[in-house]
C-alpha cells in the first residue's frame, strides 16, 4: 500500500492507476459554517470546512477528476456532508464514469460516505 497526500491529484497523478482514491474533503456551504458545533467551527481550520456556496464543490472536483486516476473497477470513496446524498448521487450521474455508486450512512444515520466503482 503506498499513501499520497496532497491538494486533490497533484500527488502520484504520474503514478495512476490507482485501485482506490480516498478523500475527506471540505463539504461545508458558506453560509452553514455558523450552524456547526463550536468544537468544529472554532477549531478546524476553514479550507478544511467550507467547499464554497452549496458545499459540494470539491466533492465535484473530485468525482469529475479521479477517473482518469482510477483504474477501470477502482474506488472513489468521499465523505460527503449530512442531506448531500441526492445532489452527490446526481453528480456521479452526470459524470458518467462511475458505476454501482452509493452513499452510506454513518452510525447516527446520517448520509456520509460516497462510494463509487469507475467503469
Amino acid at each position: 500500500v503506498a499513501l499520497r497526500r496532497g491538494d486533490l491529484f497533484a500527488p502520484g497523478a504520474d503514478e495512476a492507476p490507482f485501485d482506490v482514491v480516498v478523500s475527506n474533503p471540505p463539504y461545508v456551504a458558506r453560509g452553514e459554517l455558523t450552524e456547526a458545533p463550536p468544537e468544529v467551527r472554532d477549531w478546524e481550520p476553514r479550507g478544511a470546512l467550507v467547499a464554497g456556496p452549496e458545499g459540494t464543490e470539491v466533492i465535484r472536483r473530485l468525482v469529475e477528476g479521479a477517473p482518469p486516476l482510477l483504474r477501470s473497477g477502482g474506488l472513489l470513496a468521499l465523505e460527503i456532508g449530512a442531506g448531500q446524498g441526492d445532489r452527490v448521487r446526481r453528480i456521479v450521474e452526470d459524470a458518467d464514469s462511475y458505476r454501482d455508486s452509493e452513499v452510506r450512512r454513518d452510525l447516527a444515520g446520517r448520509e456520509r460516505i460516497l462510494l463509487a466503482l469507475r467503469r
